[in-house]
């Protein structure tokens, strides 16, 4: 059998935040079709428990989302530690306890997908953000990192940093078109 109609068997593993774990298993036309939801309540700072709660009931895991979130949004002068490191924690520390936990099953198989979530925050910086920012560009840094070390191994890294231009953003985003594509559509095959 193929990579490519292996692939019909393919979980996709997001991890939320002390909500749930979705897979979602696709085929090689990006339809769904079917699939299971396991759930798992354990916070991203307990990558094992959540990568071993998806190989227990799916057997493997070929596909990461780092998707989890919060804010806690504060002017840098009254920002406190704390506010500090739980964004830190979050975003940064629970993309890698998860990351680290599926890593070795990524070697093994020689195959593995990991997506991160960045944010334009990251890019442009955004006032009350300095801990969402800095979350975000290390995330950023992190998934060019793994794309290296992960190179030999087929496992591929990517971030996606998704934005919109509205009332809302237009004090962040520049103005003008800014169209820039981090994804490349060659990263899950017939996707194009």
């Amino acid at each position: 059998m193929t990579r490519k109609h292996s692939f019909q068997r393919t979980c996709l593993l997001c991890i939320a935040y002390k909500i749930f774990t979705f897979l979602i298993s696709l085929n090689c036309g990006n339809k769904i079709i079917g699939g299971k939801a396991c759930a798992n309540y354990d916070s991203v700072l307990e990558g094992e428990k959540i990568v071993g709660t998806a190989l227990k009931n799916f057997g493997k895991i070929d596909i990461l989302i780092n998707n989890a979130g919060i804010l806690r949004d504060r002017s840098f002068a009254k920002m406190t530690d704390a506010d500090w490191d739980l964004i830190s924690d979050v975003h940064l520390k629970g993309a890698f306890k998860t990351t680290k936990a599926v890593w070795s099953h990524f070697q093994e198989q020689n195959y593995g997908r990991i997506i991160n979530t960045s944010s334009g925050s990251g890019i442009f910086g955004n006032y009350g953000q300095a801990n969402y920012a800095a979350a975000k560009a290390a995330l950023t840094g992190f998934s060019l990192t793994l794309a290296l070390e992960g190179a030999k191994y087929n496992i591929n890294t990517n971030a996606i940093v998704p934005m919109a231009r509205s009332r809302m953003t237009e004090h962040i985003i520049p103005p003008g078109e800014f169209i820039v594509s981090l994804f490349d559509w060659n990263f899950i095959p017939n996707l194009k």
